[in-house]
């Protein structure tokens, strides 16, 4: 695309809006309209390319809650400081407003009048798209009301503002295959990691970058997590990306370094794990755990690997709170009760156990079987806990064995009576005295 000009912009990073400053003017009862909302990513500072796009909506403003709604019939987008970057891009007529993450969606209960139902779509824009949109564009009907849209966004979230000729075109139709195009565990679980960052890296990536990642893929098979170079590679990559919003991943490609390969700790683990939204599977960078009774029997259950954390989060990759959790309801019951199950990689996870702490936290063990062993035979070969009839006790005594533990010694099972007789003589001497 060929602009007529191009303006040099420096755009302010990390800056945090000041809190204690009050805004003087009342904008609860603004409501501008609003000709399009496109969706999509910016390629440059001045180049959106968009991949659907809603007509004819209003923009309103919720002074208490903090957060502006682009409303279109009974739907709203909700946009906060939490899901906006620190600046924005205008226009003639135009607003760019990139994301750090996705908006959540609500409808207007009509018994109540009241905009407490939560969504996951918006109008004709599904989870996929709201998944990859990194970037929203508002185009108005006039100079006024962008201007005050501007010092709408300026007044409530302290915005950089910067005036600029922006292209505008349609998304490229992408050909080149994405899923399932590697050859191992940890080449898979990089590269959905780096396609989780949404439409400029999957509308960017060409056959020739992918043929790389490929390559690499097979010369990495059969290395651990911490010497594996397409693992290596592609995590650097998604670091590289998730910096520089602006970055051309296939002419930078070549020349972003692999991270460094880490020497494992010695009596640690390093477990792959996700962030689970309604929207998709968001891989975490892999760190040292500790391990625990199961992760240990490496040849009984497998390496590592083939466990998983799996956290739970709404849709901007908040904690979840009361009203996503009963829209999901269903969707988390399945999952807990292995009737769905999740694709990491080219591996397979079904639920395994959670402790009382991590059902706070939502988050939860999954296990993809090997050999002959599966989730449910797991449980079984924990022991026999029918007899606790309360729930809660039941997972706590059956989550002792994924409680992060030191490895010492081990002790067979014709020892074990031994053992309980001299620990009994031991704590009795220890009365008596």
């Amino acid at each position: 695309m060929t602009l007529s000009y191009l303006e040099f912009m420096w755009v302010k990073h990390g800056l945090k809006p000041d809190t204690n400053v009050l805004i003087q003017q009342d904008y609860s009862n603004v409501s501008i309209l609003v000709n399009e909302v496109s969706f999509g990513y910016l390629k440059s500072m001045n180049e959106f390319h968009r991949e659907k796009s809603i007509y004819n909506l209003s923009w309103k403003v919720d002074m208490k809650k903090n957060y502006i709604a682009i409303q279109w019939r009974d739907k709203q987008l909700r946009l906060t400081s939490d899901c906006l970057e620190r600046y924005c891009i205008s226009s003639a007529d135009k607003i760019i407003l990139p994301l750090k993450a996705s908006p959540r969606c609500y409808r207007l209960a009509r018994q109540r009048k009241q905009w407490d139902t939560r969504l996951l779509d918006f109008a004709n824009i599904d989870c996929d798209c709201l998944a990859d949109t990194s970037a929203i564009c508002l185009q108005f009907a006039s100079n006024e009301a962008l201007k005050l849209c501007l010092q709408i966004l300026n007044d409530m979230f302290k915005l950089d503002c910067h005036t600029t000729l922006i292209g505008y075109s349609e998304m490229t139709r992408q050909n080149v295959q994405l899923k399932n195009s590697l050859f191992d565990f940890w080449s898979n679980y990089a590269f959905t990691m780096l396609l989780s960052l949404g439409f400029r890296v999957k509308k960017e990536l060409t056959t020739t970058t992918v043929t790389k990642i490929q390559q690499l893929s097979v010369n990495s098979r059969g290395e651990p997590y911490s010497q594996h170079p397409c693992y290596l590679k592609l995590v650097a990559v998604y670091y590289r990306v998730k910096q520089d919003r602006f970055i051309d991943i296939n002419t930078e490609f070549d020349k972003i370094p692999p991270m460094a390969p880490s020497t494992p700790l010695k009596n640690w683990e390093y477990v792959p794990r996700i962030y689970l939204t309604p929207y998709g599977i968001y891989p975490l960078s892999i760190k040292p755990m500790k391990g625990n009774r199961i992760i240990r029997e490496k040849k009984r259950f497998g390496s590592s690997e083939n466990f998983c954390r799996v956290i739970i989060r709404d849709i901007d990759l908040g904690t979840p709170q009361t009203d996503f959790m009963s829209i999901n309801e269903q969707w988390i019951k399945d999952l807990i009760t292995e009737r769905t199950s999740i694709s990491i990689g080219n591996l397979s996870f079904q639920f395994l156990l959670c402790s009382n702490s991590q059902l706070r936290d939502k988050s939860f063990w999954f296990y993809a079987p090997y050999k002959d062993w599966n989730a449910e035979r797991i449980r079984r070969w924990m022991g026999d806990f029918s007899h606790e009839k309360c729930v809660g006790a039941r997972i706590a005594r059956m989550a002792l064995s994924l409680t992060g533990t030191t490895a010492t010694i081990r002790v067979s099972r014709k020892h074990i009576q031994t053992v309980e007789i001299l620990i009994y003589f031991y704590s009795s001497s220890k009365i008596i005295k």
